[in-house]
């Protein structure tokens, strides 16, 4: 079985990239003409699917490479300005996720109770309109795997993998790679590195995964 998939069809290379914040994105390249367009599903070998919109697909000689990213693709929009008095950030929020067509998360911050008197949108991209909601509200965002998004306070639980063998690491700069069999741990999770100085726990920041054929590697940085 490939390690990702589309549609029953093996992801050849791809480069997948969760950050810290914001919206997940994926680079792929797959074997033949067909090029997949819209909601798309990325599924991962023994990890959950990564659902998400191609926002860019074309033939690169005999590969068809494919940018996807998290959701529905809206935080890529461009929003109009929104003026809102004697209301709640959640009311901002629930305006701006509906506008890009995106959706809210059920374990996230809703924001209902947080009042504004006042609170101007200007226009701008939905993805910077969300977080400066989320910044106001001291809660970092991102989309999840699922496409959804979530506002909230990184919890750090461990990730469900035992020990990830390290096969690179810069501890001055929290950067830390290992292989893997899949795509696991993501922002947000506390991650159980092991080397040869032994075992650590690792608050996991932005994490890219590059995948070549059947060799999977995980980079990550400690998140601040």
């Amino acid at each position: 079985m490939a390690i990702l998939s589309i549609d029953s069809r093996p992801v050849l290379a791809a480069v997948v990239r969760f950050p810290a914040r914001g919206v997940w994105t994926a680079t792929l390249d797959l074997d033949g003409t067909d090029v997949p367009s819209g909601r798309v599903s990325i599924a991962c070998d023994g990890a959950s699917p990564l659902v998400g919109t191609v926002v860019r697909g074309d033939l690169a000689g005999s590969l068809v490479r494919l940018l996807v990213v998290g959701g529905a693709g809206g935080l890529r929009g461009t929003l109009p300005a929104l003026a809102l008095q004697q209301g709640t950030l959640g009311d901002v929020l629930s305006a701006t996720l509906r506008e890009a067509g995106e959706t809210l998360d059920a374990t996230s911050a809703t924001l209902t109770d947080r009042a504004t008197a006042r609170w101007h949108r200007a226009q701008g991209p939905a993805c910077h309109a969300v977080g400066s909601l989320a910044a106001s509200a001291g809660l970092t965002w991102r989309v999840l795997r699922a496409g959804t998004v979530w506002l909230g306070t990184d919890a750090f639980e461990a990730s469900a993998e035992g020990a990830r063998l390290v096969v690179g690491r810069e501890p001055s700069l929290g950067a830390w790679a290992w292989s893997c069999d899949t795509i696991d741990a993501v922002p947000g999770e506390l991650a159980l590195l092991s080397d040869d100085e032994g075992d650590r726990y690792v608050r996991l920041g932005e994490v890219v995964y590059t995948l070549d054929g059947a060799n999977l590697t995980a980079s990550a940085t400690e998140a601040a």
